[in-house]
């Protein structure tokens, strides 16, 4: 059951030696009631009482508590979700540049042809890129350029 006692203001007026910690925890915004050791993970909501309670431990979750609980793992999901498209799409990025790499070389076993510059129709020779690239552009450039992306 959800605990909805009212939390009643002590008067210290009289001069209290000891200070009851539950005071210092109220005045914090915490609970004096002590916490629960159930994280209440199998959560069930029942729709003809109109409640929401732990089937763990049969106790009553206050509907903020299960609000907060469903919103943080919604949260998680989501993160896992976005992690795993970003994988994937560096993994399709990597696919690609390896697949171009493989085409333009087997271009270049041919004996009688080679790639050319898709932009200028220029012949691209191994001989080339043999000493590494000399020139670079931007890939960005490039697309744009293309009208690409």
């Amino acid at each position: 059951m959800i605990d909805d006692h009212p939390i009643e203001p002590h008067d210290f007026v009289s001069g209290v030696k000891v200070v009851d910690i539950g005071d210092i925890r109220v005045s914090r915004g915490l609970s004096r009631h002590r916490y629960e050791s159930c994280q209440h993970k199998n959560t069930v909501y029942d729709e003809k009482e109109r409640r929401i309670y732990c089937q763990d431990c049969e106790k009553g979750i206050h509907p903020f508590d299960a609000f907060v609980k469903i919103v943080k793992w919604h949260a998680q999901a989501v993160a896992k979700i976005n992690s795993e498209r970003k994988q994937v799409e560096e993994s399709l990025e990597f696919s690609i540049r390896s697949r171009a790499a493989k085409n333009i070389d087997i271009e270049w076993r041919a004996k009688n042809t080679c790639p050319a510059c898709p932009s200028c129709s220029e012949a691209l020779l191994p001989e080339d890129f043999a000493d590494g690239v000399k020139m670079t552009v931007g890939k960005e450039f490039a697309r744009r350029k293309r009208g690409l992306k």
